[in-house]
């Protein structure tokens, strides 16, 4: 049976929301976020999958996360990076901020956030070939000093750590987030099960997607996501198309209606009859007649 595709986000949230996956988040967690200490808990706020409006583009699929410390994380898969990306990062970091103090609380008690993209796609294209985890955080310019971080932001981009395998290109270090990607990017390859030996969250997930692939109605969540996805992606390329179409023709009647006038305001031709001004302008001669008689 081919398994599902989990850079799709509702396969993907639906791999790690359930209770018998919080091994699998924090194994994520952790290749992700290399926390200082080991992460304990990982506990989903937000588990419950919209279905009605699954195939809305408006509709995100992030998990929204805590974890034993208090500290509080969003996860998001993006199959394609899209400009505003950064922006939306930096607005679900702010609401996980201010959400955590009620009145009277105090600023002190406040603990960090991180968003996390997975990108299905390449979002820094100047960046050097073998580096795909981009890690933001606030930070004096001039580095002298420094505050607390409590806001970070972390952008993966799968398909070039999955790359950064192939022969000519030094073989990344971190084998835990390299293997995660490995079975996001294509659970179906073969050989995985030798990879993730000695990685029991990931043999775990593999299964997981297994389940859930042999689930209809999960399937079908699935199948309603990516026909939401490309619906939203054709008509979005039909706009364009039109919109460069429009574009051109409203180019050409401009500069059909500029040669005209520049015939008409010549002396040496601003005297032809009407009929051979249409005939090189290549339009009617009412047209001609129209722009004529607004000029006098």
């Amino acid at each position: 049976m081919k398994l599902l595709d989990p850079k799709n986000d509702a396969v993907f949230k639906l791999m790690l929301v359930d209770d018998d996956a919080a091994e699998m988040r924090i194994s994520l967690l952790s290749a992700v976020l290399k926390p200082d200490s080991p992460i304990t808990s990982a506990i989903v706020k937000n588990p419950h999958m919209p279905k009605k409006h699954i195939r809305d583009k408006d509709t995100i699929l992030d998990i929204l996360i805590e974890l034993g410390d208090g500290r509080r994380i969003d996860l998001e898969m993006q199959m394609a990076w899209k400009s505003y990306i950064p922006e939306r990062a930096y607005f679900y970091g702010g609401k996980l901020i201010t959400s955590q103090l009620n009145r009277g609380q105090k600023y002190q008690t406040l603990k960090p956030v991180s968003t996390i993209f997975l990108l299905n796609s390449i979002g820094f294209p100047d960046a050097p070939p073998d580096h795909a985890h981009y890690i933001f955080t606030m930070k004096e310019q001039s580095n002298l000093t420094h505050i607390a971080t409590y806001f970070t932001m972390h952008f993966v981009e799968i398909p070039k750590l999955i790359r950064g395998l192939s022969p000519g290109l030094p073989v990344h270090e971190d084998l835990a987030l390299v293997n995660w990607c490995r079975l996001l990017y294509d659970p179906n390859q073969p050989g995985l099960d030798e990879v993730f030996a000695t990685m029991p969250a990931l043999r775990k997930a593999k299964k997981k997607l297994e389940e859930i692939s042999a689930d209809d109605e999960k399937r079908e969540v699935a199948r309603m996501r990516e026909r939401g996805r490309r619906d939203y992606e054709s008509d979005l390329e039909d706009a364009l198309c039109r919109g460069r179409e429009e574009g051109k023709a409203e180019g050409k009647a401009e500069g059909k209606l500029e040669f005209l006038v520049g015939l008409l305001t010549n002396p040496l031709t601003a005297k032809l009859p009407s009929k051979d001004i249409a005939k090189l302008c290549g339009i009617s001669v009412a047209e001609v007649e129209h722009v004529r008689a607004k000029g006098r």
